[in-house]
């Protein structure tokens, strides 16, 4: 290392608490520089004690349970992706397929009101709180249609091809 001021002020850094990442963002420089670095100063860059958040079971199922996909309760909770797809996976709770987040009753009523074809699948996606293409897709299952007409001049849910 040629840079003293650099190996300086990685040295605070890493006094601080930083992680090699950490203080490699700040000072916009490689990692490999920070390691480097420690290596030099004779530094041990791994800080003690648990590097994830402790985060209750609870809390994330909660969370799922109140619909929120795995990201959002990553990002309310604090917990890593790996304690909430455990979590998820332990109770059976799929985040994978939207339709499958519904309650068996609000599911039942979807697919009910999509063969009335009661509404567009647009509407009926914001009306139950799933995305448009999962609303799709199960329209699609449902009536057995390969594709539907894309107008709000014709009748909801309407194909130009007869169900199979």
């Amino acid at each position: 290392m040629r840079n003293k001021k650099l190996v300086e002020r990685i040295y605070k850094l890493t006094e601080r608490g930083l992680t090699q990442i950490e203080i490699a963002r700040a000072l916009h420089c490689g990692r490999s520089t920070v390691h480097c670095a420690h290596r030099l100063l004779e530094v041990s860059g791994h800080r003690p004690g648990p590097r994830t958040p402790v985060v209750s079971e609870g809390k994330i199922l909660e969370q799922l349970r109140l619909g929120h996909s795995r990201a959002e309760v990553e990002r309310m909770s604090g917990a890593t992706t790996h304690m909430v797809r455990t979590v998820a996976e332990k109770h059976g709770i799929s985040t994978r397929h939207p339709e499958n987040a519904l309650a068996p009753h609000e599911r039942a009523q979807l697919i009910a009101e999509i063969r009335q074809r009661q509404d567009y699948a647009i509407n009926l996606a914001e009306k139950f709180r799933v995305p448009y293409k999962t609303a799709l897709r199960l329209a699609h299952r449902e009536l057995r249609v390969p594709i539907f007409i894309g107008s709000r001049t014709t009748p909801p849910l309407s194909s130009p091809f007869p169900p199979r």
